[in-house]
């Protein structure tokens, strides 16, 4: 029950925060916030959470992803940017935790070992059919002023069938036990351990008969703590697959084993317990022993501690989520870059043109980006080159200088060709060489060929992206033959 009380209270504290920080969203974050994904509801929550941890840090929260993202998002600045990451990456840590609480709490009331001490000493049976249940238990032993508590793991077997019952289910009740001998036993003539009597051996049904229950059960059990001699047991294997049926002697010499005064009481416990579940074989519930002599007994079930079993799985996706972001923001990277690299021809092309048209590179820079404005208000696509051209146009309208523009330009993309393209703009800004255009086509001429061997290198990645495809269905169509060839031949 403490268990359940401390995941409700993890549960309502987050949903009550989520709610309250919900009412009022921040402005930092209201250009992230999307009605149509439900995770964005916790985005409020996140942005709490990251001032709080922003602030212990003083401030020092950072990442290098940050940089990579801001060449994707263009248009943002590096504050937004780090607003946005932090926030989101809090948002999924968050559901990943709210979930897990959620499936504790769920397991932990579906949980068959849940609920079943009622009244202090009364644990439910399986039905028939539902089998034993093996029950972890706290017991408390009361004895005057002092409690002692132990953990004591009892077998509950399955609610045996009533007259009626055993009519209708007895034919289908299987019982399938061991083959089994003498287990950590040194021979047969030195028994002291419990037996290891096997039940079933492939199609061998195996039903062993004791001659005395009392110091060796049917399931292999001894008892012979109280024994004062050695006692020699008759054990018979009755076997029988269909019709026929075997059987075999295993006479074995149970020897005296000696307890402590510990064992000796919860062996009497255990004892007591036993012809409690014996004597009452059809009941619904098992009474467990309140007292024997002078000490009493409570019990409480043992649960085992779901938080710790759940919490390690649950740290480690929390652990890879920042790992997984961050791949997820090198791949967007990646693919702008290679957006730029099929791009560049493209954007040379377009300068040849213009500038042959008689505009200046201002102008052209201008024109080239009117045009992307109009494409995108049709099809709403980003294009990273433009954006980058758009940026550039903005410092241009803000009275930055044409050559200090270009440069921002080509270090903001940070790839060769337009490193070598905006040096080639400002060398002819600075000395205002007249060859521009020439350089701009022999340029051309060279984008054209790099954009040939780079989509041949892409073409050699996805063709080895099919590999595994490939190899997985030659393996189906060798599995196919080989199985008709063997059907033919049989």
């Amino acid at each position: 029950m403490i268990f359940q009380i401390i995941i409700g209270i993890i549960i309502i504290g987050i949903v009550f925060g989520i709610i309250m920080t919900a009412r009022d969203p921040p402005p930092e974050i209201e250009g992230i916030i999307n009605s149509k994904k439900i995770n964005t509801i916790l985005y409020p929550f996140s942005f709490f959470v990251f001032n709080k941890i922003n602030h212990i840090l003083k401030n020092r929260m950072d990442s290098p992803v940050l940089s990579s993202i801001k060449k994707i998002d263009t248009d943002k600045q590096y504050e937004e940017v780090k607003i946005e990451y932090f926030v989101k990456l809090i948002s999924y840590i968050i559901s990943v935790f709210l979930i897990a609480c959620l499936l504790l709490l769920f397991n932990s009331f579906f949980d068959k070992n849940i609920n079943q001490l009622v009244q202090g000493v009364y644990i439910e049976r399986n039905e028939p059919g539902g089998g034993d249940k093996d029950i972890k238990i706290n017991r408390y032993k009361e004895d005057g002023n002092e409690t002692q508590k132990n953990q004591v793991t009892i077998t509950v077997p399955e609610r045996t069938f009533s007259n009626q019952e055993a009519e209708k289910m007895f034919e289908s009740a299987i019982k399938v036990i061991n083959e089994g001998y003498l287990g950590k036993n040194i021979d047969d003539q030195h028994i002291l351990y419990n037996l290891n009597l096997i039940k079933a051996y492939k199609q061998v049904n195996i039903n062993w008969i004791s001659s005395d229950t009392e110091v060796i059960k049917e399931d292999g059990t001894v008892y012979n703590e109280g024994l004062i001699d050695p006692i020699k047991i008759d054990l018979v294997a009755k076997l029988s697959v269909g019709k026929y049926s075997l059987e075999k002697d295993y006479p074995v010499t149970v020897l005296k084993k000696e307890l402590s005064e510990e064992e000796i009481e919860l062996n009497a416990w255990k004892n007591k317990n036993k012809n409690e579940v014996k004597n009452n074989t059809e009941s619904k519930w098992i009474k467990l022993p309140e007292s024997i002599k002078k000490i009493n007994y409570r019990y409480e079930i043992n649960e085992d501690n779901k938080l710790i079993k759940y919490i390690f799985p649950v740290l480690i996706i929390c652990i890879l989520i920042p790992y997984i972001y961050k791949s997820h923001i090198n791949k967007k990277c990646e693919d702008r870059d290679k957006e730029l690299k099929v791009a560049y021809p493209e954007l040379i092309d377009y300068f040849v043109l213009y500038l042959g048209a008689g505009l200046t590179i201002r102008g052209a820079w201008i024109k080239i980006t009117d045009d992307y404005l109009k494409e995108k208000e049709k099809t709403n696509k980003k294009k990273y080159l433009y954006e980058e051209m758009l940026l550039t146009r903005n410092d241009l309208d803000n009275g930055i200088s044409e050559a200090d523009a270009y440069m921002r330009f080509g270090k903001r993309i940070s790839l060769v060709n337009y490193l070598k393209f905006s040096s080639v703009l400002v060398q002819n800004l600075k000395k205002g060489t007249d060859d521009i255009l020439a350089q701009l086509e022999y340029e051309a001429q060279d984008a054209i060929k790099e954009k040939r061997e780079y989509i041949k290198i892409l073409g050699e990645e996805a063709g080895t992206k099919l590999i595994l495809p490939m190899i997985l269905m030659m393996a189906v169509v060798f599995i196919i033959i080989m199985y008709s060839a063997f059907q033919s031949m049989n």
